[in-house]
């Protein structure tokens, strides 16, 4: 499915992105509509939330819905999404973990980091994050950013809450990649990201779904299980527990669990 152009960029880079792979935009946004109505329901589907604002909660992810969605099942799961991936991989892949992030109005940014630190729990060698543009994103509205440059092949010196330290950060040259809605962006588990806050009058959504090596195990039950028992959505939070906000379920996130 990829032309050697585009490999070659993803071999140099560890990005690539495909400007209009999905042609019926009209159904990215419906089936978004319809996950973001839901309401929160203890043991389905995971909704987080932000608080921009003393006594404001905004709605900031949704995780764990193929199950409950047939329309996201079949984009995140079928056959063009599969053919991407295993041209990327070299094999066939299955399906990590798929979540939202829907950055309303308002909404924060999320700190520079990568996702290797907290993909490690099942010892795969390599994830690759497909990036759904739902809708535009833009400067304005807080766009992905990557590091321009050779492609980074390690784990960067981190901080407590595994984001990347600042003097990392600031010697990157960062690039805002601006998608138009139905684009798709394929990166590595080490390429370093971050995003700027919403400072538009319109959401910024865009999903975000992770695979690994189908050699290397099905996991997504387990980590979402796991993720369900250390950082669980608010309408299962146990009042008699304490959390840590920062964990491997939560990089560089904007998310409040207390």
């Amino acid at each position: 499915m990829l032309n050697s152009h585009q490999r070659d960029q993803w071999a140099r880079s560890g990005y690539l992105q495909l400007a209009g792979f999905f042609k019926e935009t009209d159904k990215l946004v419906e089936y978004c509509n319809d996950l973001q109505i839901l309401d929160e329901v203890p043991g389905k589907w995971m909704k987080y939330f932000e608080y921009p604002k003393p006594g404001q909660r905004q709605l900031c992810r949704i995780e764990k819905f193929i199950e409950f969605h047939r329309g996201w099942h079949d984009i995140l799961m079928g056959p063009r999404m599969a053919a991407v991936l295993a041209d990327l991989f070299g094999e066939a892949a299955v399906l990590y973990k798929e979540k939202i992030n829907f950055k309303l109005p308002g909404g924060d940014g999320f700190k520079a980091h990568q996702d290797a630190p907290a993909y490690d729990e099942f010892g795969h060698s390599m994830h690759i994050t497909a990036m759904i543009a739902i809708d535009p994103a833009n400067t304005e509205n807080g766009c992905f950013q990557i590091v321009d440059g050779p492609r980074v092949l390690k784990k960067l010196s981190t901080n407590s809450d595994l984001t990347i330290k600042s003097d990392w950060e600031k010697n990157f040259i960062w690039q805002p990649l601006v998608s138009a809605r139905g684009d798709l962006l394929l990166f590595d588990s080490y390429l370093p990201h971050r995003s700027g806050p919403n400072n538009s009058a319109n959401s910024r959504r865009l999903l975000f779904a992770t695979y690994n090596r189908e050699s290397e195990g099905d996991c997504r039950a387990d980590y979402f299980s796991n993720k369900r028992r250390t950082f669980p959505p608010e309408c299962e939070l146990d009042p008699a527990r304490s959390y840590e906000k920062y964990n491997r379920y939560n990089v560089g996130n904007p998310i409040i669990v207390d």
